[in-house]
């Protein structure tokens, strides 16, 4: 090898190391705080032990044309000790930071674009602190953490992902575990999920496609079981309300598609689909298509024991799923 080739090839090389070291110091402190979609993930920290300290902050709109807002925490916290539940069904944004010594907040400030909170407090619990934010709208949020400064930045969910479902369920255990079950595998597939049966509290129906609505979610969905007084009874149902329509979906072929979808998946033998049915009440209010899928009767003595197993739950959810998949290829096409 000549001097020549020799002296660029180290150049070369010490310019490309060089690069990766930026690289790596450049992702080691822009650390992506991991945004939670369950808020039960957060149930055991906040509720271990009696709560004090309560510490009201103060809300600084230092910088209006950022859509971000600040906090400051001990440098010594890192990425995977910060997790923030946003409570989109209640209005709130909460920011848990795990702690293993004293959390000094003196400034009692948040700063940057704050026009979105309307309060704020700190709020200690064994093992860290809270912050506890109420927002004046239905808001998503991404996170990175840099030397101490924690940003949180704010926006409205369809600026922010491609794919919105809001997903409801009744009150039942079969629903919500199956409500759960979809949820994760269309996050797994970068389907952001509203799952709005994971309110402090109940919410009315109404309430629940309200916020849907607000999201402006590219449609809603609610899991059911249902009984009949014919013991017999059996199989998929879907509702839907025709005070809504676009050309593009409407409620009717978004809850024929997610049926066809379901009973391929669960039925060994033929079933015929029953049908979707128009006016149901429930989503008179609805601003985007909207659905119900009743995915069984409990009433049928066979059918709720298959509802009962766990493996049958997975392939009533892998039919859901492949359904709402359908629609949006459907959409693409």
């Amino acid at each position: 090898m000549s001097k020549s080739l020799a002296t660029k090839t180290l150049i070369w090389s010490l310019i490309l190391t060089v690069t990766l070291m930026g690289a790596m110091v450049f992702y080691a402190t822009h650390k992506m705080v991991v945004i939670a979609n369950s808020a039960s993930q957060f149930k055991s920290a906040d509720e271990d032990g009696e709560p004090s300290n309560v510490t009201i902050l103060t809300l600084s709109n230092t910088d209006v044309d950022s859509s971000a807002f600040t906090l400051k925490v001990p440098e010594t916290v890192k990425a995977e000790d910060v997790l923030i539940d946003n409570k989109i069904a209640d209005g709130e944004i909460w920011i848990y930071v795990d702690r293993t010594e004293a959390f000094d907040y003196p400034e009692k400030v948040i700063e940057g674009n704050v026009s979105g909170i309307i309060t704020a407090y700190l709020q200690e619990v064994r093992g860290g602190v809270w912050f506890k934010l109420r927002m004046n709208g239905l808001y998503e949020c991404l996170s990175t953490l840099e030397d101490g400064v924690l940003s949180i930045t704010t926006g409205r969910p369809k600026d922010m992902y491609d794919k919105v479902v809001a997903i409801d369920c009744d009150s039942g255990v079969i629903s919500s575990d199956i409500a759960a079950k979809l949820e994760e595998k269309l996050e797994n597939d970068d389907i952001r999920v509203y799952n709005l049966t994971k309110a402090s509290k109940a919410l009315p129906a109404a309430k629940k496609l309200g916020i849907a609505n607000g999201i402006n979610a590219d449609f809603y969905l609610k899991i059911q079981t249902d009984t009949d007084l014919n013991t017999e009874y059996y199989g998929v149902d879907s509702y839907y309300s025709g005070e809504f329509y676009t050309p593009e979906l409407d409620g009717a072929v978004l809850a024929d598609t997610i049926e066809r979808c379901l009973v391929l998946k669960v039925f060994t033998t033929g079933h015929t689909p029953i049908g979707v049915t128009e006016d149901y009440t429930e989503l008179d209010c609805a601003e985007i298509p909207a659905a119900v899928i009743t995915v069984g009767y409990t009433s049928n003595p066979q059918e709720s024991l298959l509802l009962n197993k766990e493996s049958y739950r997975d392939r009533i959810a892998e039919g859901l799923y492949e359904g709402i998949l359908k629609i949006y290829n459907r959409e693409e096409q």
